[in-house]
């Protein structure tokens, strides 16, 4: 019963010591081919490009990244790294998936967990996740384009935020609630924490001051009282953050000072 969760264990430790030095070695910028693919390297290396050759290595590799995104997804029922059976996704959602990717759009037609096998997200979402083609200057000063691993920008802040911080400890950040950065934006919820709403009180107190025409500074006391007064702790209090009901201000709001302006 315990053989296969002890060797899971056992060989991703045995893993992850060589794979996480390999990752920061990457990371640190001291990658090189390996010999094997050295040779393969140079022949795809082809220099700086003028915007003709740019324009056809842009189209050309977009069409190959949507082929084998589609067939990835497209061979999910079949393929292994399918532990839960997810069977085959509608081929219009297959094809937004991977526009999504293509794009940078995140046009999320799916939830990954439930609607992804292993195999899919291995070999389809990570790679596309980590994956970005990076602005470079050639060797004779003219630009290029290469494809590497994401080092920088919103997309590796968020996904290794620590690892980021390392690397930029003088960053100055802005000391907000963690609901703010970690609750779904899904609008499924209308609670967020107390400290929540009094870090945006400033911003909607200005606000409905602008559309109401009211002095700021009382309309923000009238607030601040309402929101004190509607906030409510899990069990009676004796356990987790104060809460509020976002829309249950919202309509109080509109209740005492009528519907904003457009």
């Amino acid at each position: 019963m315990w053989t296969l969760p002890l060797l899971i264990l056992a060989i991703a430790i045995v893993v992850s010591i060589p794979l996480s030095r390999y990752m920061a070695w990457i990371m640190d910028g001291k990658y090189r081919p390996l010999p094997g693919l050295r040779w393969f390297e140079a022949r795809l290396d082809s220099g700086a490009q003028d915007w003709k050759q740019y324009t056809v290595a842009l189209l050309v590799f977009n069409a190959v990244l949507f082929v084998y995104g589609f067939v990835v997804l497209a061979l999910q029922p079949v393929a292994p790294l399918n532990p839960l059976g997810r069977g085959m996704l509608a081929p219009s959602t297959i094809f937004n998936t991977v526009i999504s990717f293509m794009t940078n759009t995140n046009l999320q037609h799916y939830s990954g967990d439930q609607h992804l096998s292993n195999f899919s997200q291995i070999f389809f979402i990570l790679p596309n996740m980590f994956l970005a083609d990076v602005p470079r200057t050639g060797a004779d000063g003219k630009p290029a384009t290469v494809v590497e691993p994401v080092r920088a920008g919103s997309d590796i802040q968020s996904v290794f935020f620590e690892m980021w911080r390392q690397e930029h400890p003088d960053a100055q950040l802005a000391p907000v609630p963690g609901d703010m950065v970690t609750a779904p934006a899904s609008g499924l919820d209308p609670d967020i924490t107390l400290a929540n709403a009094l870090f945006q009180l400033d911003r909607v107190a200005a606000a409905w001051a602008r559309d109401t025409k009211r002095n700021a500074a009382p309309l923000r006391a009238e607030i601040l009282a309402l929101l004190q007064q509607q906030a409510r702790a899990p069990l009676g209090g004796l356990a987790g953050e104060p809460m509020v009901n976002v829309l249950a201000i919202n309509l109080e709001l509109r209740k005492r000072y009528g519907a904003p302006s457009a």
